[in-house]
């Protein structure tokens, strides 16, 4: 059974996330301690304390989840003696990043400014609403033209994200509620994430990535863009795309679990709770092993409980 750790994406971000870590972990202390000096700002007082609504600013909820999935990495490192290595890593939208750490293609320090000015360049540059559809891509995809939106995120088979201006995925929910079919669900994200409506951003952001220290991943790290895993050579060029295009996470569940994949350690977020109980994938990914009729598994590190509960698991 090949194991693939696994990161969440904005909307996994909870007040309170980290606070068990830091104090029960040196090794989370230390990732937190240094993200202060990186961002310049206290980083763990706005994870543990909130309030709520400026942790889900975009600007902060990126690099919060980027430095509690790490530390979830590293308190699951620390309780399995380094014995669990993942056979592949793959991180939804911002998760990309920590993923990326894991797979040593990036520095912790490094992950965190882009994932600061990434989240930073979405804030000031990026505008629009986001809507989740029970319709496929090819239900989806021309009804989003006709209203001039984007599929933005592909999660399951029938679980698409379509964004847009907020007039314009108003007027395509009305349009599908007019004949006869769910107007879907508006999500609460600061902006349409992955259409054209982040390209300004993405333009912002390509100077950050072209300053940052890039090395080969040592273990297949899986691609948003793509869906399969990142070439070296090209994962900058893919994280300034991803910015802007859809997040195709059915693809690369379902590619994971093809290649054998079907032991899921998500790391960081959660869902469920306070204090979550499981990750806020688990239940994308326990669906894709079912379709696939595959026998498989899925554990959470998100909190301190659940990183003793996963480690003696492995």
């Amino acid at each position: 059974m090949a194991t693939a750790f696994l990161f969440p994406g904005q909307g996994a971000q909870w007040v309170g996330m980290g606070q068990d870590l830091y104090a029960d972990f040196a090794c989370a202390r230390a990732l937190y301690d240094e993200a202060a000096d990186v961002l310049g700002y206290d980083l763990k007082a706005l994870c543990f304390e909130g309030p709520a609504e400026t942790l889900t600013l975009t600007r902060h909820a990126q690099p919060a989840l980027f430095v509690h999935s790490l530390a979830c990495h590293a308190v699951l490192q620390e309780l399995t003696d380094g014995r669990v290595a993942p056979d592949a890593v793959a991180g939804h939208s911002v998760g990309e990043y920590p993923a990326l750490v894991v797979a040593g293609a990036l520095s912790f320090a490094d992950g965190l400014r882009l994932v600061q000015a990434r989240g930073d360049c979405m804030d000031r540059l990026g505008e629009g609403r986001m809507a989740a559809l029970s319709l496929t891509e090819d239900e989806a995809a021309p009804i989003a033209r006709a209203f001039y939106c984007d599929i933005a995120v592909l999660n399951l088979p029938r679980q698409t994200v379509v964004g847009g201006t907020e007039a314009d995925v108003a007027a395509l929910q009305a349009a599908l509620e007019a004949s006869g079919k769910s107007p879907g669900v508006l999500l609460e994200t600061s902006g349409a994430f992955h259409t054209h409506l982040m390209i300004r951003a993405a333009l912002a952001f390509r100077a950050h990535l072209d300053a940052a220290a890039f090395v080969p991943p040592t273990i297949p790290a899986l691609s948003n863009l793509t869906a399969r895993p990142h070439d070296a050579a090209g994962v900058r060029a893919a994280l300034f795309y991803q910015v802007f295009s859809p997040v195709r996470w059915s693809d690369l569940a379902e590619h994971l679990v093809a290649t054998g994949h079907t032991r899921f350690v998500e790391l960081g977020g959660g869902q469920g709770g306070p204090p979550p109980s499981r990750g806020r994938l688990e239940a994308i990914m326990k669906r894709v092993l079912k379709s696939a009729k595959a026998t498989g598994e899925h554990l959470a590190v998100v909190t301190s409980a659940t990183a003793h509960e996963t480690a003696a698991v492995l």
